[in-house]
């Protein structure tokens, strides 16, 4: 095929590669597409950095609640049906990150951040350490005594984060976040967001486990923050034939117990009626 990539749209490239015969040029024009794609995802996700900037600057208590809540941008992804064979463009979603706003806010204003303080950086490495040791522990019949990688990240004084069990991690995490948001809001972060970003912290194959770095444990904080502030239940998904629904003697209400645990009690102890960050009267 000798068809211009470059000035066709995406529509049109879709179009022209489902059309494609030959083999070896379906393969180069499916690249070419991944790049436009790629590009265009850029493109959207740099808009919406620019505009939680421009939110910070005119009100960061605005900024984080907003963020918190919603930090996610529609973007697009190729897709393949495995039926047909052919492609198509469909929605995605991408998650704007803490780390993103954080830095083009620094490009802006003199390496300042959003933050009460950059303390919360290191606080994070630590943290990530500890949910590290924790499993390693919790893996082994050692316990606690297991052998560990050691820790080479910044060091904290601020605070105590040398406990490894839920109850230190919960004060950790509770001064992470209390470090991030600004002077005169507070979100007080439960035990079951620990467990949350404890579940979320570790990926598996042949039973051999990865924890993760601490960008994506920073993205995972703020995953938190957000069930945390609308005062919601985590929602855990199964494929598990067991939990398959049977049309004649499953209800609705069966159902909905399969797929989400109830985190509630705790929580109401420390949320307002609305479930939202409070803001402290001046």
């Amino acid at each position: 095929m000798n068809t211009n990539t470059t000035t066709m749209s995406i529509n049109e490239m879709i179009e022209a590669l489902n059309a494609e015969t030959d083999v070896a040029a379906a393969d180069k024009f499916l690249a070419e597409l991944n790049e436009s794609i790629k590009a265009e995802n850029k493109a959207i996700i740099a808009a919406a950095v620019e505009s939680f900037v421009k939110s910070a600057e005119a009100s960061p208590a605005d900024f984080f609640r907003a963020f918190i809540a919603d930090p996610f941008v529609n973007v697009k992804r190729v897709k393949k049906d495995s039926k047909s064979g052919e492609y198509s463009v469909v929605d995605a979603v991408r998650q704007v990150s803490f780390a993103e706003v954080e830095t083009a806010y620094g490009k802006a204003h003199k390496g300042q951040t959003l933050a009460q303080s950059k303390r919360y950086v290191g606080m994070i490495a630590r943290f990530t350490h500890n949910l590290h040791a924790n499993l390693c522990g919790a893996l082994s019949e050692e316990g606690s005594k297991v052998t560990v990688s050691k820790y080479n990240g910044q060091t904290v004084e601020e605070h105590d984060f040398n406990g490894t069990s839920i109850g230190k991690l919960q004060t950790q995490l509770n001064a992470i976040v209390s470090t991030i948001l600004p002077e005169g809001m507070t979100l007080q972060m439960v035990k079951a967001d620990v467990r949350a970003i404890m579940a979320a912290h570790q990926t598996e194959k042949f039973m051999e486990f990865t924890t993760a770095a601490e960008k994506k444990v920073l993205n995972q904080i703020f995953g938190a923050m957000r069930i945390r502030m609308a005062g919601k239940a985590y929602t855990v998904n199964s494929k598990a034939l067991c939990h398959k629904a049977k049309e004649s003697n499953q209800t609705p209400a069966q159902e909905e117990k399969t797929s989400k645990i109830p985190e509630r009690a705790e929580a109401e102890q420390t949320l307002s009626p609305e479930g939202a960050i409070q803001t402290k009267a001046a």
